[in-house]
């Protein structure tokens, strides 16, 4: 029997690697028509590399290789302000609204990789 074969009975999931381009291309195509003509790529890599800088700094074991214990909760308000910060300090072209659309059109990208729980928990 083949690995895959295995992998498929035994209900086993190979672990989900999230890739920045990749997110960043299924957010543009997720994001308002109005918000798409006015933003670019590299801003919502450039996003996303700040959310994923704030969650090494404050929730360091969420992007380890390991288990961890889940849900991990996020204070999403300091993480917004974190990111806003930043957005002001690189003088990208957008406003909080627009921070929101982009976190909210991510969660389609791990919902699309199967790397959501029904309550929109990341998996490990």
């Amino acid at each position: 029997m083949s690995n895959q074969l295995l992998n498929r009975e035994n209900n086993f999931h190979p672990p989900f690697l999230y890739c920045f381009e990749d997110a960043a291309d299924i957010i543009l195509q997720q994001i308002p028509t109005s918000l798409q003509e006015r933003i670019r790529l590299d801003d919502i890599l450039f996003v996303l590399e700040c959310k994923d800088e704030y969650l090494d700094i404050t929730y360091p074991n969420v992007n380890m290789p390991v288990l961890n214990e889940f849900p991990q909760e996020i204070n999403t308000s300091d993480m917004i302000r974190f990111l806003m910060t930043q957005i002001r300090l690189e003088q990208v072209d957008l406003s909080e609204h627009d921070l929101t659309e982009i976190l909210d059109a991510e969660l389609y990208y791990f919902e699309k990789n199967g790397a959501l729980r029904d309550a929109g928990e990341w998996l490990n």
